[in-house]
């Protein structure tokens, strides 16, 4: 069987379709479907309510930075950073 015939369900999550690919929420209303972009504010609040509902921690830096991270990984990403906060601040 090849991979191109494979049907894949998509996760979901507080009534939307998490599709990764495409970066986007989806849900079915009636007649009409609501795409919600990662790249909106809705998208980046449902974004990061999903993600700390499957355990992950998200941390905005004064460089701009998001970062998410799971909860068990934390010492390893406050050490990266704070390293990038320092790259950020010194132009690298």
């Amino acid at each position: 069987m090849s991979s191109q015939s494979i049907i894949r369900e998509l996760p979901t999550f507080d009534g939307y379709t998490v599709d990764e690919r495409l970066r986007q929420f989806r849900k079915v209303n009636d007649e009409e479907i609501e795409f919600v972009e990662y790249d909106s504010d809705k998208g980046q609040k449902l974004l990061r309510k999903m993600l700390q509902i499957q355990g992950y921690t998200i941390d905005e830096f004064e460089c701009g930075c998001v970062i998410a991270f799971h909860n068990k990984d934390t010492k390893k990403v406050h050490e990266f950073a704070k390293a990038l906060n320092s790259a950020m601040k010194i132009g690298i």
